[in-house]
């Protein structure tokens, strides 16, 4: 059991304060420590299981666990994600199966409109609609 707090706890603490600069925090360094533990997880796991005596070796094996990995969650993202460019404000969006469509170039991803909120340059605009939802062109299948 990790004396750090999890991701998740961290990600429900933002949820429930999402104006929280300290809750933001929290997640950031709860997903640093996760990344630091699975860092030293899979070095330990090339020395052992490969024999690895060397930095060089153990860059290499980390490289190679960085390109399946990376190849995995890409396959993976192209069978389950739809993306497509929003028909109202032009920005990417992004869909898991049926999910609703939300826009994926921001964080959090939004379920409405980005052109509800903002300009193309990145300014608040309160003259935009806000019913608007994330949705792809109309020629997107």
């Amino acid at each position: 059991m990790s004396n750090h707090p999890s991701v998740e706890l961290a990600e429900r603490t933002v949820r429930k304060s999402p104006e929280s600069g300290s809750a933001w925090s929290l997640v950031d360094a709860a997903r640093r420590a996760d990344f630091a533990t699975e860092a030293a997880k899979l070095v330990h796991d090339i020395i052992v299981s490969a024999g690895a005596t060397s930095a060089e070796e153990v860059l290499r094996g980390v490289k190679e666990e960085l390109a399946d990995r990376t190849a995995q969650f890409e396959r993976l993202a192209a069978e389950l994600m739809g993306q497509a460019v929003c028909r109202h404000c032009g920005h990417a969006i992004a869909r898991i199966g049926d999910a609703p469509w939300r826009h994926s170039a921001a964080a959090p991803m939004s379920r409405g409109c980005r052109a509800a909120s903002f300009d193309r340059d990145g300014t608040w605009d309160n003259s935009l609609d806000r019913a608007w939802k994330a949705s792809p062109p109309k020629t997107y299948h």
